[in-house]
């Protein structure tokens, strides 16, 4: 195993075991190849399977080891963007379709994991978005109405009933959408890896893609040890790629750290997220905070922990204890961190990479939905033929200019803000 302390913190200590696998030694002849194991990868697989189809999957290191096995694990609807961002970036149609699709997509994911019997400590009370200050409030109250609109179960609460849903005070109020809960990354994307297994997917770990091609009739997948020949193919490797330049793409690398507690005491914890929500807030350098199954408080921001990133960690263990006083000051446990794939416009990328092959990213912070949904869809296009059944219109021409340095100005801003952040 590859997954570390420091990468995938407590989802590694806690997740049930992977299905065994091994790497790619052999020549596979298949239909449909992907590479990556995270959520895309693995519900397209799965899909696939439970269809009939013969799809093979190939991993770089563990089934989860991107962002998948990183994640908050806050199932929720939606993009970060507003709706009406959303409908002025896609137009009315399609906007409309993925807002139907990604505001269903809690749904997808808890009747899979009821399906298949996947251990992931799913827990479906709805999640709440914090409004940090006045303005993040109206900013609230705004999604709000634009949900309702679409008759999403969704609704306002004010300062009051933010504290008491969450334990603190520092919030203007929030908003509770119902349709969203919280579950453990790892556990659930290697739980989908156990039901495509299952359903007859092959699967290889610890494999990187050496070079990627087409003859004009198949695709080839190398390895250092082994080739995968497909009919299609699919590259769903997120913000991590792999050595070959064809599974790398351009994104801005927001990092995002986790830190866990000790599990609490009971007399603790009957004051802190009674109803075991989840949480972020609208701040610019956003934070979030929830419980785990062993009532952990697990706690994270934007931030880098390597390479000076303890100021994050000391920022993080201020700030918890200025929100939760009755968090005793030796309660810290595991501290992690991955990356998020970010674009310009806060929306994902679908790119056709050649003949019956596709590539898709960037979502920016929100996998878990998106990830399982997207796949389904994809696993249908690759079903039928028919491209209707993509999840959102191609987007060839999009690209991240001057992506390093922009996520090196978020690395900046967040250490600034961890730095001064309750000291000011």
């Amino acid at each position: 195993m590859l997954l570390q302390p420091e990468s995938h913190g407590l989802w590694a200590a806690t997740a049930p075991v992977p299905p065994a696998t091994l790497p790619l030694l052999e020549t596979v002849e298949i239909d449909i190849a992907i590479v990556g194991a995270g959520f895309t990868g693995m519900s397209t697989a799965l899909h696939l399977a439970e269809a009939g189809v013969e799809v093979a999957v190939v991993e770089a290191n563990e089934i989860g080891f991107g962002g998948s096995g990183r994640n908050a694990g806050l199932v929720n609807p939606g993009f970060w963007l507003p709706l009406p961002q959303m409908v002025g970036t896609l137009g009315q149609k399609a906007a409309e379709r993925m807002i139907r699709d990604l505001g269903n997509a809690p749904t997808v994911v808890f009747d899979l994991i009821e399906k298949h019997g996947i251990e992931c400590e799913a827990v479906r009370n709805g999640n709440l978005h914090m409004a940090h200050s006045a303005a993040g409030l109206i900013e609230l109250i705004e999604r709000c109405e634009e949900w309702g609109k679409r008759g999403a179960p969704v609704e306002m609460l004010d300062k009051e009933e933010a504290a008491a849903k969450t334990g603190t005070r520092i919030y203007h109020g929030a908003m509770l959408d119902h349709r969203s809960g919280t579950i453990q990354p790892l556990g659930y994307v290697r739980g989908l890896a156990h039901a495509a297994t299952k359903a007859g997917a092959r699967l290889f770990t610890q494999s990187p893609v050496t070079s990627i091609t087409h003859d004009g009739k198949r695709w080839t997948v190398k390895t250092q040890d082994g080739a995968i020949h497909s009919n299609r193919l699919l590259i769903a490797t997120g913000g991590y790629g792999e050595k070959a330049k064809q599974t790398r793409h351009s994104t801005v690398a927001c990092f995002y750290f986790q830190c866990a507690t000790k599990p609490l005491s009971h007399n603790i914890l009957s004051e802190l997220l009674p109803d075991k929500n989840g949480t972020w807030d609208t701040h610019p350098i956003l934070k979030s905070f929830r419980l785990d199954a062993e009532g952990r408080l697990i706690f994270g921001s934007i931030g880098r922990l390597n390479n000076g990133g303890g100021l994050h960690k000391l920022w993080a263990n201020r700030k918890m204890h200025t929100m939760f006083p009755q968090v005793p000051e030796e309660s810290w446990g595991e501290a992690w961190y991955g990356r998020i794939a970010m674009t310009s416009d806060h929306m994902p990328r679908l790119k056709e990479i050649g003949p019956e092959g596709l590539a898709i990213y960037g979502y920016n912070g929100r996998g878990i939905g998106p990830g399982t949904v997207f796949g389904r869809a994809i696993a249908e296009y690759f079903k039928t033929g028919n491209r209707n059944a993509l999840p959102f219109p191609l987007t060839p021409k999009a690209s991240e200019p001057f992506a390093k340095v922009r996520g090196s100005v978020i690395e900046m801003g967040a250490r600034a803000f961890h730095i001064f952040d309750g000291w000011l």
